[in-house]
């Protein structure tokens, strides 16, 4: 009887693996905000536990302790192990870091399926007999290819625009839409996979039958065809890509600072906003904070560190030892190194590399380790159930609480301020360390306040109602702060909700200036943040200090427009009309001909010469667009709020070391 039940178990572990490599590039759900990548990372976990409970009742059932050990063991729990050190020692928010997609959490995951598969999956010299030998990897690259295959021609009927005439939602007719939830994603799966095709049908073209042969080949020209049209897609769309320089010279600037566990998992913005290079604020992406490396190996290098980085390489080591052998694994495997190394890491991408070790390891000699014990299957079963079921909590929550995000998003869409407000409540309940979720939620209340702000005649209850909020957007933009306290966007988002409540509530300038002066310890080499913490100063006629920030933005960008219109304001209200003259001559230069931007400006000049001319004040052309003016205060309510002293922010210490000191020149 128990013997039979550890068939079925088995078997159905066999099932449910082989089902897990089929359905997973497949799968997403319109119900989140990231329909692809979130839902498979959530699938594959909850897919993970399940099994892996499954195969430790196995053990208890049959009172036998087994497992198969390979060579690629060791590099595998020591990438796992890079991962959750750094989040432990690192991590500002270590639950964010595990729930998070290709962070923590996923890698756990990976590195239990792997196990999962080496350990009910065989090759015949090591599995013994023939009624208990476990079927062989190949059976699991099949259902791979099938799944891509279908992948494939998912993309080529949008490609070729085939389901334009459906009753779908705009998203799904895309010719961009894939269920990879990126083109690039779709290019980095198909290439692996129709290696691995070409392989196994080289090298069981003899023994094949002919139809098989047929879909075989029929499955590799539906991939191949989808590949070119993908990359011609992928051309057309131009995605935007870490450079592999600005990848490199972050990495090398964090292991200065944390060689060992680097910045965390899930932190890369954190390392981008401190030690990009100043050339980058020369770019056409200047603007753009990345939450990725450019690769995967400066990834791993960034947010775990040498020991991560060193893991890595010991598993491609690893992978390659024992020269051509197995050559029809290895050389999808070589694809995946090499599109690891010149591409950003993408979900499946992970997924595919850790099926071909798997696969790999079941073809490769190993050692079977077994230990008959009564005790010691439970010891192992009891605290994997513990942390199982604690892992289905969190995820389960993780994901009610994107659901619930969504919702909110579609409420905002359909302009439904209350729906909005309330959805973020719930999304909050459910995952409170998220400070996204709370960045949303302040930047919400702010707007609600603003909106009740505007009504003419206030009553005091409105006036208590309008107090309630602004308190509420500056408690939940705290909070963002306190769960990620090196996140430049947690704190940019607090400078913004104290900007918005200045002539609202008193010492809010205060506030202000100190938030915004903490994202600069952040983003040191940010324009767009000396052009903000300027215009702050310009609004509270703080001339000198607004005149110095602007200084600095040209300074970090020298062609950078709307720092040079704005320097020239401060220079117009300080009367120092020639330099107002040059500043916004330099502007001229920097917008194009036939924009707005330039007639605005070219009037703005005109008015400054004539003041010049005149050595009399007056009042220019307010310009629009692009170039935007140190922006006033908001007019505010009379009397102002007074808000307790909590609401000040909570500036904590960050990293002294930073990188190369900004030239700076005296004005």
């Amino acid at each position: 009887m128990l013997e039979k039940l550890t068939k079925i178990i088995n078997r159905l572990i066999l099932l449910k693996i082989a089902g897990l490599v089929f359905i997973l590039p497949l799968f997403f759900l319109p119900l989140t905000y990231d329909f692809f990548e979130f839902n498979k990372n959530v699938l594959l976990v909850f897919a993970v536990i399940f099994l892996t409970l499954l195969w430790m009742v196995k053990m208890v059932i049959n009172k036998t302790v087994t497992f198969r050990h390979t060579v690629f063991d060791l590099p595998i729990l020591g990438i796992a192990a890079a991962f959750i050190i750094s989040s432990l020692a690192i991590s500002p928010n270590k639950l964010e870091t595990l729930l998070s997609v290709n962070s923590t959490g996923t890698i756990i995951a990976f590195t239990l399926l792997f196990f999962l598969i080496t350990n009910h999956f065989g090759k015949e010299d090591i599995a013994g007999s023939a009624s208990v030998r476990p079927p062989s990897g190949d059976g699991l690259l099949y259902c791979y290819i099938v799944s891509i295959t279908l992948l494939a021609l998912i993309s080529l009927t949008e490609f070729l625009k085939l389901t334009s005439f459906l009753p779908l939602t705009d998203w799904l007719k895309s010719v961009n839409f894939t269920p990879t939830g990126a083109i690039l994603s779709l290019i980095t799966i198909l290439i692996p996979a129709i290696i691995i095709s070409v392989s196994l049908l080289a090298s069981k073209i003899k023994t094949t039958k002919k139809p098989l042969l047929l879909l075989s080949g029929l499955s590799v020209l539906i991939m191949t065809a989808a590949l070119a049209l993908g990359l011609r897609q992928l051309y057309l769309s131009r995605p935007i890509l870490l450079s592999i320089n600005e990848g490199w010279v972050i990495a090398i600037e964090t292991l200065k600072q944390s060689p060992f566990w680097g910045i965390g998992p899930d932190n890369f913005i954190t390392a981008f906003t401190r030690f990009h290079s100043l050339a980058y604020n020369n770019t056409n992406l200047w603007s753009i904070r990345f939450g990725i490396s450019s690769n995967w190996y400066f990834q791993l290098f960034t947010t775990t560190g040498l020991f991560g980085l060193v893991m890595f390489l010991w598993l491609i080591k690893r992978s390659f030892k024992g020269g051509l052998t197995l050559l029809k694994n290895k050389a999808a495997l070589v694809a995946v190194f090499v599109l690891l190394a010149i591409l950003p890491p993408n979900f499946i991408l992970l997924f595919t590399l850790y099926l071909l070790v798997a696969v790999l390891a079941v073809e490769s000699p190993a050692t079977e380790l077994e230990e008959k014990s009564t005790p010691l299957p439970w010891l192992l079963f009891i605290p994997i159930l513990i942390f199982s079921l604690g892992g289905l909590y969190l995820f389960g929550k993780n994901w009610l609480a994107d659901y619930y995000f969504h919702k909110s998003l579609v409420a905002y869409s359909q302009n439904n301020g209350l729906d909005t407000y309330n959805w973020q409540i719930k999304a909050i309940a459910q995952a409170p360390y998220s400070f996204s979720y709370h960045v949303a939620y302040s930047q919400t209340n702010l707007a609600l306040a603003n909106a009740l702000a505007g009504k003419k005649d206030l009553t005091d209850q409105d006036r208590q109602n309008i107090s309630t909020l602004i308190q509420q957007a500056i408690r939940e933009a705290k909070i963002a702060v306190s769960l990620d306290p090196q996140n430049v966007t947690a704190w940019e988002n607090l400078a913004l909700i104290y900007r918005g409540l200045i002539n609202f509530a008193q010492d809010a300038e205060n506030w202000t200036v100190a938030s915004y002066q903490q994202t600069l310890t952040l983003d040191p080499l940010n324009p767009n943040l000396r052009v903000a913490l300027g215009g702050v100063y310009f609004s509270l006629k703080n001339w000198d200090d607004a005149q110095r920030q602007f200084e600095i933005a040209v300074q970090l960008k020298p062609n950078f427009a709307n720092a040079h219109y704005n320097l020239s304001a401060t220079y117009r209200e300080q009367a120092k009309f020639n330099k107002a003259v040059a500043e916004m001559q330099t502007t001229l230069t920097l917008v194009p001909t036939d924009s707005q931007d330039y007639q605005k400006a070219q009037n703005e000049l005109e008015a400054l010469q004539k003041k010049l001319a005149e050595t009399a004040k007056k009042e220019g052309v307010k310009p629009s667009e692009t170039l935007k003016p140190p922006q006033p205060a908001p007019t505010g309510i009379k009397p102002p709020l007074t808000l307790p002293t909590e609401s000040a922010p909570a500036i904590s210490p960050v990293p002294t070391a930073e990188p190369t000191p900004i030239p700076t020149t005296t004005p």
